[in-house]
C-alpha cells in the first residue's frame, strides 16, 4: 500500500479545488453543448413546414417504409401499455427525455393540420 506523504498530500490538496472547478467548466460546455444541439434540432423539426411535407411525399412514394414501426422490432407492438407509457413519457414536457414540451406541439400541430383536411 502507498502513502503520500504531507508534502504530497498538500500537493493534492491545493490542486482539489482547480480540479472541481474544471469538473464543473466540462460539465457546463458539455451541459450548454447538448442543450445548443436540442434547440438546433427543436428548431428544424417544430413548425418546419418543409419537413412535413417532405414526410408527406415520403410516406406517399414510399408507403411500404411508412409502415415501419421501431415497437415491431423491439417485440411490443401488440403491448397497449408500452405505448401508453412511452407516448405519455414523450408528450410530458417535464420528464427526463431533454425534449421539452417538443413531441406535444408537434402532435397538436399534426392534429390541427388533420383536422383542416
Amino acid at each position: 500500500m502507498l502513502h503520500a506523504s504531507d508534502a504530497e498530500t498538500a500537493s493534492l490538496d491545493r490542486l482539489l479545488p482547480d480540479l472541481t472547478r474544471l469538473e464543473r467548466l466540462v460539465a457546463d460546455e458539455e451541459a450548454a453543448a447538448s442543450r445548443n444541439a436540442m434547440l438546433a434540432l427543436r428548431n428544424f423539426a417544430v413548425d418546419n413546414d418543409d419537413l412535413a411535407q417532405l414526410e408527406e411525399l415520403l410516406a406517399e412514394a414510399k408507403p411500404e417504409m411508412s409502415q415501419l414501426d421501431f415497437l415491431d422490432v423491439l417485440g411490443i407492438s401488440e403491448s397497449e401499455v408500452a405505448h401508453s407509457n412511452f407516448l405519455g413519457w414523450l408528450l410530458d414536457p417535464g420528464r427526463d427525455h431533454r425534449t421539452g414540451d417538443h413531441f406535444s406541439r408537434i402532435s397538436r400541430k399534426r392534429r390541427r393540420r388533420a383536422n383542416k383536411r
